[in-house]
């Protein structure tokens, strides 16, 4: 039963749903703060403007004085602004104030107060601009600032309810996006399923829009492929170890029960060697297979030695050498002096024996063992006269027991290429398959840095 209280998804709508919130609430501060200072500045405009006109009224008329213009605008019906003109030793000469407000200065500075006019019943706020004059008088008007409040009221109350009508959007997106996301995993978690089920030909689909749900499918598709490979492997390598070992131990348990029945000591002997042979076969079988087995878990690095690779190309020419001549065939060396690696020497010598003994078993003509530097790797490559594996075949002759006669009638046991592939593997390296016009090479590919290799053959 899903437990709520831990799940993505109710989370996910939290998450989701107080992001919004903050948001929300960050979007709504801001209007407030803009929308105050707004209104200030434009207030202290007016307190200002106010101001300016009356001096200016003063100035231009003939008849009236400042005490004049201050009294009749302090008089006015409807009036609500603030009006006081003092003289140098603080008392009023008119005004609609009965005293000089407490820290106003007289700076041409804009200051926000809450004093009581003369004939007002209750005290409010202004905004007061005041300024001392050149006869040493001060005079001050304000501004009332009771439509800036009701206007920034009527805001904060606009926005409260825009929040609060905005919540229950704010939850259905919020579930939306975690319903859009916990159904792009449900595809992975439902394909995972059918795939966990036996129906190893279940794939995610992918939407192509590479973010980061299409890489998930995509990783997952490879890893996917990877274990379906595997278990094909695996069956391949079960069907092909009954039938290759069926066969040596039918024979030789046909050998003893012939030797059983015999008393001639000859007859022993022979029956005795064809049954080492046998034995030597089986042998050869699982221990090319522990080593494949080994290589491709990684293990064997801590035991990596310097390698020298130009002597090793050597030695196979030395040891082949005489068993191409026996074939009629020829078998050369050639290349880099100088070529250094870190390895396991037993290793590399076997996946190099191995190519050799492909390429005196299958291969034609004179077979080549190069060695090439190419910058950052050294290539050891084998090659023959003849027309290789087709391109088609490759990926199963790459396999374990993955041998191209369908009648399985070879003398090999088809682990040859399996087990280079696997020792360049376990060396960062790679085994590559290359043709030309008439001639036919594997390549092993090491690099001179160590490192880690994906793949286990590609094509030159």
């Amino acid at each position: 039963m899903l437990n709520w209280t831990r799940s993505f998804f109710l989370r996910g709508v939290w998450l989701v749903l107080l992001f919004e919130i903050l948001v929300a609430g960050a979007v709504a501060l801001a209007a407030l703060q803009l929308a105050k200072a707004e209104l200030s500045r434009s207030d202290a405009e007016t307190a200002e403007t106010l101001f300016e006109d009356m001096l200016a009224v003063a100035n231009v008329s003939k008849a009236l004085t400042l005490e004049d213009v201050v009294a009749r605008r302090s008089s006015s019906l409807g009036s609500d602004d603030l009006f006081l003109l003092i003289d140098a030793n603080d008392r009023v000469i008119a005004g609609n104030l009965a005293r000089w407000p407490t820290g106003v200065p007289a700076s041409r500075t804009f200051v926000e107060i809450e004093a009581t006019a003369t004939a007002m019943p209750d005290s409010r706020k202004y905004g007061v601009f005041a300024a001392t004059l050149d006869n040493g008088s001060q005079l001050l008007v304000g501004h009332s600032l009771e439509r800036s409040e009701r206007s920034l009221t009527s805001l904060r109350d606009a926005l409260l309810k825009a929040v609060l009508l905005a919540f229950p959007l704010a939850v259905a997106a919020a579930w939306l996006v975690v319903k859009l996301v916990d159904s792009r995993l449900r595809d992975v978690e439902d394909a995972l399923e059918k795939f966990n089920s036996d129906n190893l030909s279940q794939r995610i689909e992918l939407n192509g829009s590479q973010d980061t749900f299409d890489r998930l499918g995509e990783i997952s598709n490879r890893m996917m492929d990877r274990i379906a490979e595997l278990v094909e492997e695996l069956r391949i390598v079960t069907d092909s170890v009954a039938h290759d070992l069926r066969m040596p131990l039918t024979r030789l348990k046909n050998r003893l029960t012939e030797a059983q029945a015999s008393d001639d000591i000859a007859v022993h002997v022979e029956i005795n060697e064809l049954a080492t042979n046998e034995l030597d076969h089986v042998l050869s079988i699982l221990t090319q297979m522990l080593q494949i087995g080994r290589a491709e878990a990684g293990i064997g690095r801590e035991a990596f030695v310097a390698v020298d690779l130009s002597g090793l190309v050597h030695d196979m020419a030395e040891i082949f050498g005489p068993v191409a001549e026996d074939a009629d065939r020829s078998l050369t060396s050639s290349g880099a002096k100088a070529a250094s690696v870190t390895g396991q020497p037993d290793l590399l010598a076997r996946a190099l024996s191995n190519l050799v003994e492909n390429a005196l078993s299958y291969g034609r003509g004179a077979i080549a063992v190069k060695l090439h530097d190419t910058g950052d790797a050294f290539e050891i490559a084998v090659e023959d006269e003849g027309p290789g594996i087709p391109p088609e075949h490759e990926a199963k002759a790459l396999r374990r027991f993955g041998r191209l006669d369908p009648a399985r009638a070879g003398g090999g046991s088809g682990l040859g290429l399996a087990l280079a592939s696997a020792v360049m593997r376990l060396h960062g390296g790679t085994l590559l398959l290359a043709r030309s016009k008439d001639r036919f090479a594997v390549i092993l590919r090491l690099p001179k840095s160590p490192g880690n290799s994906d793949y286990p053959a590609e094509r030159a």
